[in-house]
């Protein structure tokens, strides 16, 4: 089988269906990549069970729809089936299936019946099985009608029985003698036959109660052998006897063999039009041990599954919440739920990844004479972000992907609320962009299962005022008077009132000009005053190298062990040995040693189309190479 993607930004790739299990998410580490905000790092995943495919959702944010039907757990897709993924549509197709039809509106490719033997049909949770438990539920209704109808026309048709004092009547009622039977279950005739009020089998003579007593202790034995289509308890009044027989299995995806012959799909299952009598019927399911037990047709549904035991050597792996990548050091296991089957006997130290959660190691003991299974409950390390942006129209970006944007409420200065749920606790750098170009970055500590409120300044100037003596002034309009008075604060965030006599023209500035003004007051305030040495304020990489014409030794006396801001284009990043630390050069003479980059930093250093940026750091004076170390540097935040 394959998967065609008919709706989204990359509409028409193929994926074919092998072997391995193929992950979706905005993750680069996954099998296919959608690079949406509204798609989890780790979305869902689509696992070869048997057979068949199963899609499951991986605890994501908006979920994943099957046939139009959102799922909660693992749902078997066949072609002809469509599962969406945010924006994505994916549509499970035959190998043989013409992807252009398809995406030209033509024949889907869904899959044929097979034709001859017990009719098969798969029982799930996604959508495009409704239909067929709907058509159970009516053929259930039917059977239970039609008792209802054959036991009225056995008591009131006029009859030579009917004239007979009612005393079999009393005989079919009881329960206890069903599960008193020495040598059988109650999946016997007799049980049937009991319980579905017909006549007494003539192999079910009348027993003592010495005997209904031996047969209760003997009912265990018999129950392990037949207590696949029914419950392990004796059936009341209310209890259905049908011929359609329910094939269920823990964990899900067994193969079935009923008489020893392979049936069409996977369990959960159900098999019709199943001749009566008694059958054998096992289930297959890799990694486990094969279950095989005898079941008589007609009898009552099942109400439990089968519990497949693990083989000898395995570990069954779970995982709250599912889909964790699990580790043996750099070796790559697999993604829970999944059965470990490929480590030697003794105690291994794994560590479980998954998405969203704190990584924790745990250790995993593999047992040569039996099979096992661990579960382990992950920590989960996410946060939400409560944001206002001052001004409003904002772009909110996080690792390069654009979470919301901020909007206004009429004249108010401030954004409404934007609520960003599920970020990574800790740390994150975020960056806010105005409409009109201008953005800041700054880090934000996000609290685990917590709300973090923050208002973000972007100190822009939304207005123009000119005085009747013709000064400009742009800024940030904070007060209005009835009069006409205004107050305005400045690019230096100085405000002063101005009366409506002395003001000429008042208007808003159009983006591009808000995006000049904003960059002339950061060119003037990089400049500086004064000439010579160095000075408190933003220091450029040029001046730097000025001022290391000096002799070193002198250079070093007056600033070795100083902490200066500095703005400039990094020219080369050299990764060091602990994670996120790096040293950075700016030009050949001047190297920075940073430390806890995260991961977007890296990226941005790096960057093919890279801008300035402003870090503080310490100077350490210049070596005996010539190069100008600085240590402790960090990026400076404009929040």
């Amino acid at each position: 089988m394959k998967l065609l993607v008919i709706k989204g930004e990359q509409k028409g790739t193929v994926i074919p269906l092998a072997d391995a299990v193929i992950s979706i998410g905005r993750e680069l580490d996954n099998s296919f990549v959608i690079n949406e905000a509204g798609v989890s790092r780790h979305h869902c995943l689509l696992s070869p069970i048997g057979k068949e495919w199963f899609v499951e959702d991986c605890k994501s944010v908006n979920g994943v729809l099957v046939n139009g039907t959102k799922i909660s757990q693992g749902t078997p897709v066949r072609p002809g089936d469509v599962f969406t993924v945010f924006s994505h549509e994916f549509k499970v197709l035959n190998d043989t299936d013409d992807e252009a039809a398809v995406l030209s509106g033509g024949d889907s490719g869904s899959p044929s019946v097979a034709s001859g033997g017990p009719v098969v049909a798969q029982v799930s949770a996604g959508g495009s099985a409704g239909r067929w438990v709907l058509l159970g539920k009516i053929i259930l209704l039917l059977v239970i009608l039609g008792l209802v109808v054959y036991l009225a026309l056995q008591v009131f048709s006029p009859s030579a029985a009917d004239a007979e004092p009612p005393v079999r009547v009393e005989t079919v009622a009881p329960v206890e003698p069903l599960a008193a039977v020495p040598g059988t279950g109650a999946d016997s005739p007799a049980a049937v036959a009991a319980v579905a009020g017909n006549e007494q089998p003539a192999e079910a003579p009348e027993r003592s109660s010495q005997d209904a007593g031996q047969g209760s202790s003997a009912q265990p034995q018999a129950e392990d052998e037949s207590n696949l289509s029914r419950s392990s308890e004796a059936p009341g009044h209310g209890a259905v006897v049908s011929d359609v027989v329910l094939v269920l299995s823990d964990p899900a995806g067994a193969e079935v063999y009923l008489d020893g012959e392979r049936q069409d799909g996977l369990t959960p299952l159900v098999l019709r039009n199943i001749s009566n009598g008694r059958h054998s019927l096992e289930l297959q399911l890799a990694g486990y041990e094969a279950s095989r037990r005898t079941i008589h047709v007609p009898d009552i549904q099942a109400t439990r599954p089968v519990v497949l035991r693990p083989k000898a050597g395995t570990v069954l792996l779970t995982s709250t919440p599912a889909g964790a990548h699990v580790w043996l050091e750099r070796q790559f296991l697999g993604v829970t739920p999944f059965m470990l089957s490929t480590l030697p006997p003794g105690k291994h130290n794994l560590t479980f990844r998954g998405p969203g959660c704190e990584a924790k190691m745990v250790e995993v003991e593999v047992n040569a004479a039996s099979g096992g299974s661990q579960a382990v409950d992950l920590q989960v390390n996410l946060g939400h972000l409560e944001l206002r942006t001052q001004p409003p129209d904002c772009k909110v970006y996080l690792q390069d992907a654009v979470l919301g944007l901020t909007v206004g409420t009429g004249e108010e200065l401030e954004s409404a609320p934007l609520l960003l749920q599920n970020i990574m606790a800790g740390d994150q750098r975020f960056k806010i962009e105005h409409r009109s170009g201008v953005s800041i970055s700054g880090r934000i500590n996000i609290v685990r299962n917590e709300t973090t409120s923050k208002l973000i300044k972007l100190n822009l100037p939304t207005h123009r005022l000119i005085t009747v003596d013709e000064q400009v002034i742009d800024g940030l309009i904070l007060e209005t008077t009835p009069q006409g008075d205004v107050v305005i604060e400045d690019l230096h965030k100085k405000s002063e009132r101005y009366l409506r006599p002395k003001i000429k023209e008042l208007r808003k500035l159009s983006d591009a000009e808000i995006l000049a003004a904003v960059e002339a007051a950061r060119t003037a305030g990089k400049r500086g005053d004064g000439a010579g040495g160095l000075r408190n304020e933003i220091l450029t990489i040029a001046e730097l190298e000025r001022a290391m014409n000096l002799p070193a030794e002198d250079f070093n006396k007056t600033h070795a062990g100083k902490t200066y801001k500095i703005y400039g284009k990094s020219s080369m990043l050299i990764a060091g040995s602990g994670k996120g630390n790096a040293t950075v050069k700016f030009s050949p003479k001047i190297s920075c040693q940073f430390a806890d980059l995260s991961k977007e930093e890296l990226e941005f250093f790096t960057a093919p189309e890279q801008q300035a940026f402003t870090f503080q750091g310490t100077c350490f004076g210049i070596g005996k190479d010539g190069i100008l170390l600085f240590k402790n540097c960090r990026l400076l935040s404009d929040f």
